[in-house]
């Protein structure tokens, strides 16, 4: 995490921005936590998450309907990072922090605007914290599959007023079009962060070789990866018209180990749930899941009713 996302499916051009059509089929699962099944007495709606509490006696953490998308990545990162201050959570907040990566240089604001606007981002990445390449024994365990893109498939906007009033959260579509710059042209917003990366990437390694030195890769990857971010802020401001004071991303490694930290997420279901290409395959009626399926479970939409 940052601070500073099979069958009858073709898959698409590394162009579409599209992870999911990417994904390898899901590795074989062990046995998944099971709390009472679905009953006649069961007084909770189907479909819906339940708030799961870690802080406390009152402190639901999300109150919000588990969705097919990939917008738990964020609500991990809220819940984790920005809503809970003691007990369990707190010390789950220090496990991972050697897993959070600080990054500077990025073109932020300074709430002048009356707001602190944070940009939280859910990544596809394959990588740790720290840029470093996930092992293949991490990859089949995420079932991740493989994929040549990067895209910010979640990004909500948090405006915390500074006269302390409520705050707001809007979840940006990662679908919109945007003006991602002379060489991005017209493109979609969760394409921006990826393109301009991979055309950073690129810059840095023909420099590179026409000076007649080998590439560092390391030095690149942070150069190029930096690039995505600011160019990410910079069209979510044009888009939204407010300024982004703070930064904040996770990829699939770190949901899952912020989903384990806080003791999974519960959740029940209407039906069954079997999409290869997610690894999602799970039975009806509540259940916790653990980082492993909670991911699948996000990640999955191709076999969802339209």
């Amino acid at each position: 995490m940052s601070d500073s996302t099979g069958g009858r499916h073709s898959r698409r051009s590394r162009d579409s921005g599209d992870p999911h059509d990417q994904r390898g089929a899901g590795t074989p699962r062990g046995d998944r936590r099971s709390r009472n099944s679905s009953s006649a007495s069961d007084s909770r709606t189907p479909g819906t998450r339940t708030p799961r509490t870690v802080a406390g006696d009152g402190a639901a953490l999300v109150h919000r309907q588990l969705g097919p998308t990939p917008v738990k990545v964020v609500l991990a990162i809220v819940a984790v990072l920005l809503l809970v201050t003691g007990g369990y959570a707190y010390s789950a907040i220090g496990r991972l922090d050697s897993n959070i990566n600080q990054a500077g240089g990025l073109n932020l604001g300074d709430q002048k605007d009356g707001a602190t606007d944070i940009l939280l981002v859910g990544i596809d990445s394959r990588t740790d914290a720290k840029g470093n390449p996930l092992s293949q024994e991490q990859i089949d365990m995420l079932r991740a599959g493989e994929a040549d893109t990067t895209s910010t498939d979640t990004m909500i906007l948090i405006r915390i007023p500074n006269d302390g009033s409520s705050a707001t959260a809007v979840s940006l579509p990662r679908d919109s079009y945007v003006d991602g710059g002379d060489e991005l042209g017209n493109t979609k917003l969760n394409g921006v962060y990826g393109g301009t990366k991979f055309m950073k990437k690129d810059e840095l390694e023909q420099e590179a070789a026409a000076e007649g030195r080998e590439p560092d890769e390391k030095s690149i990857d942070e150069k190029s990866t930096q690039a995505g971010r600011e160019a990410l802020i910079h069209s979510v401001g044009n888009l939204t018209g407010i300024t982004v004071d703070h930064y904040a991303e996770v990829g699939l490694l770190g949901f899952q180990m912020l989903t384990d930290a806080v003791g999974g997420v519960d959740v029940c279901l209407n039906n069954p749930v079997d999409e290869p290409l997610s690894g999602a395959n799970f039975p009806a009626g509540r259940q916790t899941l653990d980082g492993q399926d909670a991911l699948s479970f996000v990640r999955q939409r191709h076999d969802l009713p339209r």
